[in-house]
């Protein structure tokens, strides 16, 4: 699970929109066993990112909130 966890956390924000779902496929086929590790992103951090987003008139996705975080 970490070993998925640090993969998908340290790539995700790196890749474009349109290869996200590509690249989560790759890592499902990796760990065949492994259910999708849960994000620790702090309540108060991801909040004050959708404000900011908001404040800027900017497209709000999870993506994109993760490549701030």
């Amino acid at each position: 699970m970490l070993v998925m966890r640090t993969l998908r956390d340290m790539n995700l924000s790196k890749l474009v929109f349109d290869d996200v779902n590509l690249f989560s496929a790759l890592i499902t086929d990796i760990f065949p066993k492994q259910k999708e590790p849960a994000s620790s992103i702090n309540e108060v951090v991801e909040t004050s990112i959708s404000k900011v987003f908001k404040d800027m008139f900017l497209l709000e996705k999870p993506t994109f909130v993760l490549k701030v975080i």
